[in-house]
């Protein structure tokens, strides 16, 4: 039984590191936040790629297995995953040194008041990516024409999302938003809506052994699998029979007595013991004449 447990030990080692080296996952992103993390995990999930959120020191990572990473790439790709992370006006008017020029605060304040535009259209359902950009008149000389006001809004929706729907409330929302917008919001604000690719993952080529389907892409995975549970079924085996053969020897030995070699080793002991015995006896009378004879001498 001391060398039974360890074998198994082994064995079962063995096994696992065959497992862990025959399903290599890739990192796709990381450090990501939670939020981001499951966004994209839901997303990889429901396009039939299998993916792990794994926690780290700093964020979150998606790990997928290595040969479906390009499927990834392009599910997340056409759905505009990770986002991208856009400043808020706190981060924007965040003042470094002590005097601003007017025209930092300004290009400032523009940028800030896009920025908070775009994550509002991002938020909605079906937007993939949302940028906005904004024209206002700057203070001019007395005498110079007025450069009127505008915003032009870029949207990039799921291909399977009408966003035509939605195109009068996405003008009303910027219009409103964006101060010294004046007049008919139709004219000061254009949007573009665009569909994103439609990319879906490639159908996945079967293979057939015997009564089994499974995924060519996953042979190596089954592989790993199948030679695991031999090596298992084999070191099982092997313990069966090591414990019935040592138990079959310890039953035939008390049914039969000691074998052929033990009767010899003790025949032979046996032979020796009388050997010593008769020589002592033999030499004994020597022993006593002499001392006989030593003691009419004297």
């Amino acid at each position: 039984m001391d060398r039974l447990f360890p074998f198994l030990r082994h064995a079962c080692l063995v096994v696992l590191i065959l497992l862990s080296a025959c399903s290599p996952r890739l990192d796709l992103y990381s450090g990501l936040t939670e939020s981001d993390a499951n966004e994209i995990l839901s997303a990889l999930i429901s396009a039939g790629i299998p993916a792990d959120k794994i926690a780290q020191k700093e964020g979150f990572s998606i790990q997928v297995p290595s040969p479906r990473s390009a499927d990834a790439f392009s599910t997340l790709t056409a759905q505009g995953l990770p986002r991208t992370k856009q400043n808020g006006m706190g981060q924007v008017f965040k003042k470094e040194g002590l005097i601003s020029s007017p025209m930092e605060e300004r290009v400032r304040y523009l940028y800030a008041l896009s920025q908070e535009l775009e994550r509002t259209l991002s938020s909605m359902d079906g937007v993939v990516v949302a940028r906005v950009h904004i024209v206002l008149p700057e203070r001019l000389t007395p005498g110079e024409p007025i450069v009127p006001s505008s915003a032009a809004v870029f949207i990039k929706h799921q291909a399977d999302v009408n966003f035509s729907l939605h195109t009068g409330k996405v003008r009303s929302l910027v219009f409103n938003s964006i101060p010294g917008l004046s007049g008919d919001a139709f004219e000061k604000v254009t949007i573009v809506a665009m569909p994103a690719a439609l990319t879906q993952a490639p159908a996945a080529s079967v293979s057939v052994l015997g009564p089994l389907q499974y995924e060519t892409q996953h042979q190596t995975l089954l592989l790993s699998y199948v030679v695991g549970i031999v090596l298992l079924w084999a070191a099982t085996i092997g313990a069966v029979f090591y414990l019935v053969r040592r138990r079959y020897r310890v039953v035939s030995t008390q049914v039969d007595g000691p074998g052929p070699d033990a009767k010899s080793v003790a025949a032979k002991s046996e032979t020796a013991t009388s050997g010593t015995t008769n020589s002592a006896a033999v030499d004994s009378p020597a022993v006593s004449a002499a001392t006989v004879r030593s003691a009419a001498a004297a």
